[in-house]
């Protein structure tokens, strides 16, 4: 029991109800409970101990309601509360309890516990809880004039589901809502989605999350390999990776990984020639990434795609630049018996390096 003062009968009655418990008449100890929190409304402790007794006969209901209008009264008594709600919990993990934790614990920004509680859920509870609150999280997104503070925490919810399901789309969608919703919470994300893409069986998504976090903080040149190596994951997301890429705006310093991710994204959704131009400028932007490149473009030797034959001699002239003359021969008579450059051309290509 709780310790917050005392007043009329508060003892006593306590003390009827503490044995009422103890004989098992529970449903009677909860409706007492109930009518003396109506009675006296000052007094904390008879909702909380109706909350304790309604969690005794699986009534979250109207333990939770009875917890909600003791915090909106004293809101001081939240991490007493909070701790009653996790110790039920962790003796048996009921939706309705994990629905009131993760709610608590996104409102105090607290994302690491919020998933913790979503990760001691039974798969039938997950399910359930995705279809309420994919629910209310629709009906909100189409209500006018939503207060930003409660689309942040639907959003957080969306987050929580996402990662119970292991629903990668869903959890970068949430992601890129929340850092659109506050900015604050970028390196709170980013970690999280780390450890996300560390777990996660399908992890592409994950990855263009992280690229999301990334960008936030204006690191492109990190956001760049990460949304090439979800490409490279899952070919479904190359389209919208490349429009996202195109979008941003690298400084100096993050241009040639930028340029670099670009041509991979080309080379992936099958445009050879877009890539050649790409990975032409990043190696002009970052020489460092030469190397690199020419193993890229290696790979591009034995494909099937449009411009194939401009990302072939990219790699010849790359291969003179860095000075690896061994490997010249074998690749210029290639592009010769594949009829993809004359020996002209070739002479002319590697003259104006």
């Amino acid at each position: 029991m709780v310790a917050w003062g005392t007043g009329h009968n508060l003892e006593k009655n306590l003390g009827k109800v503490q044995g009422l418990r103890e004989r098992g008449q529970l449903g009677r100890a909860l409706k007492q409970l109930q009518d003396w929190a109506r009675k006296y409304p000052d007094t904390p402790h008879y909702l909380y101990e109706a909350a304790m007794v309604a969690f005794e006969l699986e009534d979250y209901g109207s333990g939770i309601t009875a917890l909600k209008t003791l915090l909106r009264t004293l809101p001081d008594t939240r991490e007493k509360v909070l701790t009653a709600c996790e110790e039920r919990f962790a003796q048996k993990p009921a939706l309705p309890l994990a629905e009131f934790l993760v709610e608590s614990h996104l409102g105090d920004g607290r994302y690491d516990e919020a998933l913790e509680v979503a990760d001691a859920l039974e798969p039938e509870a997950i399910e359930m809880w995705t279809r309420k609150a994919t629910m209310r999280h629709q009906s909100l997104l189409v209500t006018p004039n939503t207060p930003a503070p409660t689309q942040r925490l639907s959003h957080g919810i969306q987050l929580v589901v996402a990662h119970a399901r292991k629903d990668g789309a869903a959890f970068s969608t949430a992601i890129e809502a929340l850092l659109e919703q506050d900015s604050s919470l970028q390196e709170t994300l980013d970690a999280i989605a780390l450890r996300e893409a560390a777990e996660h069986p399908e992890p592409a998504h994950i990855f263009v999350a992280q690229g999301i976090c990334r960008a936030a903080a204006g690191r492109v040149d990190e956001t760049s390999r990460l949304w090439s190596k979800a490409a490279t994951h899952d070919r479904a997301l190359v389209d919208d990776l490349r429009t996202r890429l195109e979008s941003l705006e690298p400084d100096p310093d993050h241009k040639g990984a930028w340029w670099r991710s670009r041509g991979t994204l080309a080379r992936l959704a099958g445009d050879g020639e877009a890539a050649a131009q790409a990975f032409m400028e990043a190696a002009d932007a970052s020489p460092s990434l030469r190397d690199e490149l020419l193993a890229e473009l290696q790979i591009a030797e034995n494909a099937e795609l449009a411009g194939r034959d401009e990302l072939l001699k990219l790699r010849l002239r790359l291969l003179v630049v860095q000075k690896r003359h061994d490997e010249v021969p074998a690749l210029a008579k290639r592009l010769r018996e594949e009829g993809l450059a004359t020996a002209q051309e070739l002479r002319l290509s590697l003259i104006h390096i």
